[in-house]
């Protein structure tokens, strides 16, 4: 969650206060169990770097002062964004470091991301506020970890069942419709002959639908 605080609350001290306020509202009204990290900077983005500075339950800043240097230590995946496959793309090019990543021009970037997404990563890195194009939906899916009780026949379908219906009520509050439908199992145990993972997936693909009642026998 992003907020931006009122012009009373601007102040680092006020700001850090109302911080520590989210905190404690969550502590007594909910308990210890959900713990909450805030951060504060000077764009959405770097509030979230900043938050993630310190956990659980960080209070922390990121100032336009702070920049770069106070960010160098993070590793590359410490970045909100840059998995494994991002992280081999900078290693690729040279780049181990947070601190090598600033060091980098803006379409040195580009390239590296393959396009606008590393202009735009440039400059929020530096602080800049960066509107973000709205998010084009490609697919929806759930998971579920099945229960002992529920391993079995029925119990899987049942699980399923209740899995489809969630993601087709999103299709619909969303205003889409979808043509394939992917069903995976892993397995809990690892192959005797092989090592590998116990793994099945089927993926069917039909005319487009949101409706669960056309996709239950697809499921089945």
């Amino acid at each position: 969650m992003v907020i931006r605080p009122w012009k009373n609350e601007s102040q680092l001290s006020e700001a850090l206060r109302l911080g520590q306020k989210v905190q404690d509202a969550i502590r007594y009204d909910v308990g210890e169990w959900l713990s909450c990290s805030v951060g504060f900077g000077p764009s959405p983005f770097l509030a979230k770097v900043a938050s993630d500075l310190q956990k659980p339950r960080g209070l922390s800043v990121v100032s336009p002062e702070d920049l770069p240097n106070k960010l160098y230590g993070l590793k590359l995946t410490d970045w909100p964004g840059i998995g494994k496959r991002m992280e081999a793309r900078f290693h690729a090019t040279g780049v181990f470091t947070s601190e090598e990543m600033y060091q980098l021009t803006m379409p040195a970037m580009r390239r590296i991301f393959g396009g606008i997404v590393g202009e735009r990563w440039y400059r929020l890195i530096h602080g800049e506020r960066v509107a973000m194009p709205p998010v084009k939906r490609w697919q929806i899916g759930h998971s579920n970890v099945l229960a002992p009780e529920f391993r079995t026949r029925n119990g899987a379908w049942s699980v399923a069942c209740r899995l489809l219906e969630k993601a087709a009520e999103r299709l619909r509050d969303d205003g889409y419709h979808c043509c394939r439908l992917s069903v995976s199992v892993e397995g809990l145990s690892r192959s005797r002959e092989t090592g590998e993972e116990n793994s099945w997936t089927k993926r069917v693909k039909f005319a487009p639908t949101n409706r669960t009642l056309t996709l239950l026998p697809t499921l089945r």
